[in-house]
């Protein structure tokens, strides 16, 4: 085995970079000629020793890192969230979703969500928008009656002038809140998540690295 400097001209920024790698030469039957193998990148470090006490002090610095910081952070704020779900929600969680929380496509299923895509709309002009486009009445849309008792479950339901683009002359505003704080809970979720997983993966590819030169080191 040897340490082998690779240099790299990066032409854009006018820099020269050099890394090392650890190497050893074979004898490939199949080709009738030696040829080398890559063991383990070095990166600036001359000796395999050096490398792997620089990976072990990354390792160590990855528990006071920015990342694992916001691991437990976000971890914190999405229980806060589902805490805060459960002390604001918690009759109609346990009466239409068993006490959890519902994804957001679940919840717009029960609630017959038009938010996406509006309700018909009639050829009545009823103003303009911003830009002076006209603005046209919504067509009532009858859902079944169990839509609409989950939608008044959640409270604070006004009658309104005119059909809502919900295709209803009635703003649920519990339900509208609710969908919000649902759309908050699982943000969190997911980024807790994401931040937890590119922890991991950067851990296990740290403990790889230095099993990988471990094995190398002790092998001499």
């Amino acid at each position: 085995m040897f340490v082998r400097t690779k240099v790299i001209h990066d032409k854009e920024r006018g820099k020269t970079r050099r890394y090392r790698q650890l190497v050893e030469n074979y004898w490939d039957r199949e080709a009738g000629r030696p040829r080398q193998r890559v063991l383990a990148h070095l990166g600036k470090h001359e000796t395999p020793e050096d490398a792997l006490e620089d990976l072990r002090k990354k390792l160590a610095d990855l528990e006071g890192s920015k990342l694992y910081k916001q691991v437990w952070e976000y971890r914190a704020t999405a229980a806060r969230w589902e805490k805060s779900m459960r002390r604001k929600y918690g009759a109609v969680l346990d009466r239409y979703w068993d006490g959890r929380t519902p994804s957001e496509v679940e919840h717009k299923e029960r609630a017959y969500d038009t938010s996406a895509y509006s309700a018909p709309r009639t050829d009545e002009i009823v103003g303009k928008d911003y830009f002076g486009e006209p603005i046209y009445a919504y067509m009532e849309v009858d859902v079944p009656d169990e839509v609409e008792e989950y939608r008044r479950a959640f409270g604070d339901v006004k009658r309104e002038d005119k059909v809502t683009p919900w295709g209803t002359r009635f703003h649920y505003s519990g339900l509208f809140w609710f969908g919000r704080d649902l759309q908050s809970c699982h943000i969190w979720r997911a980024l807790h998540s994401g931040k937890r997983e590119e922890y991991n993966q950067r851990r296990q590819r740290l403990t790889e690295r230095i099993q990988k030169l471990e094995s190398i080191v002790h092998s001499d």
